[in-house]
């Protein structure tokens, strides 16, 4: 977010600007940490936690059903059937739609961190939330590459790739590459590095939105 110029203008703006409606949550976050910032006033947990669903059972009243939670279900009960008949079908019903179920029949395994992390965006309810599943190395990745590029904008795209360590170990530049191995090793690594500079950028971008890390669409 620092990243993205109209937000640091609205910050400078005391929250006048194009990214007006983020800053009403996120504030100025130019001379503070990250943890300083999420934690003041509970911030990030307040724009970022899922709220928290009702945690008892009871009965649903009429006026209330058009604006029932997500999280919750309304479930039409026989009163006239016998209580352990109705307990076992509430069960099985319950079973088949809890969300940890969902989890099993997409071939995830629930007790897994990772399968739960695949599915939190998905399911989640916060105020800012991911839109897809987050790639946190490939993020670092191109934010990495995005401030290496602007830091030497006279260097070619083959040029950065090479500043990196390890980065496409295959088709980096060795002593005696020439003719077309040469060609088509600059053109691989020029390519890859300005596929992750338009996937920061954009990023950047859609953040000043309040989008995270990237929608399948900016508005502009």
């Amino acid at each position: 977010m620092r990243r993205n110029e109209d937000y640091i203008e609205t910050c400078v703006q005391n929250g006048t600007g194009k990214c007006a409606k983020v800053y009403a949550d996120f504030g100025d976050i130019r001379n503070k940490t990250f943890k300083e910032w999420w934690s003041e006033n509970d911030r990030g947990a307040t724009l970022f936690a899922n709220k928290a669903s009702a945690n008892t059972l009871r009965i649903v009243e009429k006026h209330e059903i058009e604006s029932l939670d997500p999280d919750l279900v309304l479930l039409s009960l026989p009163l006239d059937l016998p209580m352990k008949h109705l307990v076992s079908r509430f069960k099985k019903l319950v079973g088949e739609i809890h969300k940890p179920n969902r989890l099993s029949k997409l071939g995830l395994d629930a007790s897994k961190s990772n399968a739960k992390g695949r599915q939190y965006a998905k399911y989640s309810n916060a105020t800012y939330r991911f839109e897809g599943q987050p790639n946190i190395k490939a993020l670092k990745i191109g934010l990495y590459v995005y401030d290496l590029a602007r830091a030497n904008p006279d260097k070619t795209k083959w040029g950065i790739a090479m500043m990196i360590p390890d980065f496409q170990p295959d088709h980096r530049i060795i002593e005696g590459d020439k003719g077309k191995v040469l060609v088509d090793k600059k053109n691989i690594l020029s390519a890859t590095i300005s596929r992750y500079i338009k996937r920061a950028r954009d990023s950047i971008s859609y953040v000043g939105q309040g989008e995270f890390p990237r929608p399948k669409k900016l508005t502009l």
